[in-house]
């Protein structure tokens, strides 16, 4: 949305965003480990040189999500004056950052219940003698089917209504001489 969000649904929108994109990181790793051992290739690099820059890395890393809410804010203050709604205040950022770091901690924790429910159940069904390609593929569908169900009954409805509420809100104050959107009439 374009709209001014509230800290906390920004920090919700945040974590989400971290989330998906550390998942597209181990998948990119995963990935490039697959290739690499496909290929024998060999990247030798001076340990020195790997540290420092596991170091940069990290420290850019660090930064970019430590400032994005910060120069985030300036954006959300012009949108709000554009809509004739109150700007957001200082601690916004850092409000919506910890509401960030939360989610993203929830959502990866949740991540490793799963790989661990999945490492779970290939062990169960491998241990009644099933090949191991059949258990892992077994666990991985009953994994998925799982997450499925809750991603749907839990966590979208929670957002939905979430975002209900908030549209609710922004519907509930109209700004002077403007009129809500209707239906047309039949």
């Amino acid at each position: 949305s374009l709209l001014p969000r509230p800290w906390y649904f920004q920090g919700l929108v945040g974590g989400i965003s971290a989330a998906i994109f550390a998942g597209l990181g181990v998948i990119v790793d995963d990935v490039w480990g697959a290739f690499v051992r496909c290929t024998g290739l060999r990247v030798e690099v001076n340990a020195l040189a790997h540290r420092v820059l596991r170091i940069v890395w990290r420290i850019v890393v660090v930064l970019a999500v430590v400032l994005a809410p910060f120069l985030g804010v300036g954006w959300q203050a012009q949108v709000a004056r554009y809509v004739g709604v109150a700007e957001p205040s200082w601690w916004y950022p850092i409000l919506s950052l910890v509401v960030a770091v939360l989610v993203f901690l929830l959502l990866a924790g949740l991540w490793a219940l799963v790989t661990e429910l999945t490492r779970w159940l290939t062990s169960s069904v491998a241990k009644r003698r099933v090949q191991d390609r059949i258990a892992r593929v077994v666990a991985v569908v009953l994994t998925a089917v799982a997450v499925l169900v809750i991603g749907d009954q839990v966590i979208w409805r929670g957002m939905v209504l979430i975002a209900q509420r908030q549209a609710d809100l922004a519907n509930a104050g109209a700004l002077p001489g403007l009129v809500a959107p209707a239906s047309p009439s039949p």
